[in-house]
């Protein structure tokens, strides 16, 4: 209730769209596990995506993790944004091939992995692969799927900025 009664505040504001976080996964899968979930978070989530989706914004949730369990049922009860595709835990080509012609996908790059222990030409090559698989038919939201980790050298950061830009099509000298 407290929740639904901020979010008639919140969907006053000139946005498209209202993030929710969860962080239901770690790396395994559901912390609670996929039917506690479906019990009480489940029914709890769809209050809050239909009072979004009233005021005519798009539902966007956050949870790291594997959460591909419990994707159909975010889905089924209104999610249009799944942030953050965590490749460490999920295979974001996999989730772009099973769901990405309900649901659209918000990261995909590797904080954990590609981005720290990387090397530069492998984060260009991974951002890519992300626009043209994920990208693809639309429904992606190219994205690291954390904030970059303080054991990031400089010159992947550097990496991952100018790869974004060439991915806009922007030239870096």
């Amino acid at each position: 209730d407290l929740h639904l009664s901020l979010l008639d505040e919140i969907v006053t504001l000139p946005v498209d769209g209202i993030i929710l976080d969860g962080d239901w996964g770690d790396q395994r899968g559901i912390m609670m596990g996929p039917d506690r979930w479906r019990r009480f978070v489940k029914p709890r989530l769809a209050k809050l995506y239909d009072r979004i989706h009233k005021a005519g914004k798009y539902t966007l949730n956050h949870s790291c993790g594997n959460v591909s369990e419990v994707i159909p049922d975010l889905i089924e009860i209104g999610l249009d944004v799944l942030q953050s595709v965590q490749p460490e835990a999920m295979n974001p080509y996999e989730l772009k091939k099973n769901f990405g012609r309900d649901i659209t996908f918000w990261g995909g790059l590797g904080s954990q992995r590609t981005i720290p222990f990387g090397t530069p030409e492998e984060i260009r090559k991974e951002v890519r692969r992300l626009c043209s698989e994920m990208g693809s038919g639309g429904g992606y939201v190219l994205g690291p799927s954390k904030g970059l980790q303080p054991e990031t050298p400089t010159e992947n950061a550097a990496a991952v900025v100018e790869a974004f830009l060439e991915s806009q099509g922007v030239r870096i000298a």
